[in-house]
C-alpha cells in the first residue's frame, strides 16, 4: 500500500460522469494497466475495487445529469457527488485491505486518508466538468486534445518522483560507504599502532 502518483481516478470519473456506470467499469480498468503492483493477484483485486467504485461513482453521476450533460450546474454537481463517491470507496476499500492485512487500524488510515477526499473534490470536479461539458457541447475532439498532455505530465511526474527516489538511495549508500571507508581506516591506523 505505498502511496504512489496515479492518476487512474481522473479517466475514471470522467467515464463515469460522462457516459455511466457501465462504461466507466472497464475505463478504471483500464486506467490500471500501467499501475506497477506485484504480484497479479493484487492488481487484480485492485482492479476490481475501482471497478466497482466507477460504476457507483458513476450511478451517483447519473442521478444528477440523468439523459445527458445538458447544464453546467448538473455536470458540475455530478462531477462533485462522483469524486466524493470515488474517493469515499477507495479509503473504505484500503481500510478493509489494512484490516484484513493486519497493517495498522482502519481508524488511522481514515485520519491520514481523509484530507484526499476533500481535496479530490476542488482537484478532480472542475476538470472534470468542464471537459464533460465541453465534450458535449463543443466537441469530442476536447477530450484527446486534454487528455494527451495530461497524460504526458503524469508520466514526467513519475519519472521525475523515479528518479528522485534512486537519488535520495544513491546518497544514503554513499553515506554509507563513506561511514564503511572511514573505519576501514580506523582500524588500518589502529592496527598499524598496535604493530609498532
Amino acid at each position: 500500500l505505498a502511496p504512489h502518483a496515479s492518476i487512474s481516478t481522473f479517466p475514471l470519473l470522467l467515464g463515469a460522469v460522462l457516459f455511466g456506470p457501465l462504461a466507466a467499469m472497464p475505463v478504471a480498468v483500464a486506467s490500471m494497466l500501467a499501475e506497477p503492483f506485484r504480484p497479479t493477484l493484487r492488481w487484480i483485486s485492485y482492479a476490481s475495487s475501482r471497478s466497482l467504485t466507477a460504476a457507483a461513482a458513476g450511478l451517483v453521476a447519473f442521478k444528477f445529469v440523468g439523459d445527458g450533460p445538458s447544464e453546467l450546474a448538473n455536470v458540475v454537481g455530478a462531477a462533485c457527488a462522483a469524486a466524493l463517491t470515488a474517493q469515499s470507496l477507495d479509503i473504505a476499500f484500503v481500510a478493509v485491505v489494512v484490516r484484513l492485512r493486519g497493517l495498522g487500524t482502519p481508524s488511522s488510515l481514515l485520519s491520514t486518508l481523509s484530507p484526499l477526499l476533500f481535496a479530490s473534490i476542488p482537484l478532480y470536479a472542475p476538470v472534470v466538468a468542464l471537459l464533460v461539458f465541453g465534450y458535449a457541447h463543443v466537441s469530442p475532439w476536447v477530450l484527446p486534445l486534454f487528455l494527451a498532455p495530461a497524460l504526458a505530465a503524469q508520466r514526467s511526474f513519475v519519472l521525475y518522483q523515479h528518479e528522485r527516489r534512486l537519488t535520495q538511495d544513491l546518497v544514503a549508500v554513499n553515506e554509507r560507504l563513506e561511514r564503511a571507508n572511514l573505519s576501514f581506516a580506523t582500524a588500518l591506523v589502529a592496527t598499524l599502532d598496535a604493530r609498532d
